[in-house]
């Protein structure tokens, strides 16, 4: 396993799972486990299998239903379920609503960044202390999740909530990109990019990697070792060593065999 993840474990419960790193004010386990929106029972039924750790959608068109019209008891409620039993939350940002966008609900680029930026302080300065860790979207290399282009999501995602994040809660992480490990979704070229243009902004790097095969084995291949072909994507150590975040820490926030 390459040095960032090597003092970590893979977790894997059901088909997804996240692996972390203790870093900044989080202290809970390396280990665990996509959620969603998890009621009572999924909660305890996290507890009951020692995991600490769970990765949450955070969902803009859920909470802001119209331009500056908010909604907040789902993840009210949802914060407090996982506080009552221990469990640290990675919730992640997405999801445009209709209003905001000219383009695709969920996957499209707002049409007003402040609106968006506005969006985000507000969320993390509501749950300050209470939310450890914050991505900036999912797969925004594939385009159903993300309509845009690369520089749409870095300066129009990434930064402006990093910089929002931080004013409302210093002690929260920013993490991203949450890349899909495929070719076809370009994600050397995406991840290279996010990491020179933004790494200031963040403090995790992230990262989402699904086995061809189902077999463990891969990811250690994939992560450690050089492509066999010249064509081939790099090495995830390598990309890391190149852009020069080798050593910072480094999340696999989905998987699984």
């Amino acid at each position: 396993m390459i040095s960032p993840v090597k003092r970590t474990g893979l977790a894997l419960c059901g088909v997804i799972a996240i692996v972390s790193l203790a870093v900044g004010g989080a202290s809970a386990s390396t280990f665990g486990v996509n959620a969603h929106v998890p009621n009572d029972a999924v909660a305890d039924r996290i507890v009951e299998a020692g995991i600490e750790w769970v990765r949450i959608d955070f969902l803009w068109s859920k909470v802001e239903i119209e331009r500056d019209v908010y909604d907040w008891r789902v993840y009210d409620a949802l914060v407090d379920r996982l506080e009552a039993r221990g469990l640290e939350a990675y919730a992640t940002l997405q999801g445009t609503p209709a209003w905001a966008t000219s383009g695709p609900e969920f996957s499209g680029v707002p049409d007003d960044v402040a609106q968006w930026q506005e969006f985000v302080y507000l969320a993390a300065k509501r749950y300050r202390g209470r939310i450890a860790a914050w991505g900036i979207w999912n797969e925004p290399n594939l385009e159903h999740f993300w309509a845009g282009s690369r520089a749409d999501y870095i300066n129009g995602l990434l930064i402006p909530a990093s910089k929002a994040i931080r004013a409302a809660d210093p002690g929260a992480l920013i993490c991203g990109p949450d890349l899909a490990h495929l070719s076809s979704g370009r994600w050397d070229s995406w991840l290279r990019e996010v990491i020179i243009a933004a790494g200031d902004h963040l403090d995790v790097v992230t990262h989402h990697y699904y086995p061809s095969y189902g077999k463990a084995w891969e990811l250690v291949y994939d992560f450690d070792e050089k492509p066999d072909l010249p064509w081939g994507s790099p090495a995830v150590r390598d990309l890391l060593i190149e852009t020069g975040w080798w050593g910072r820490p480094f999340w696999l926030t989905e998987t699984g065999v």
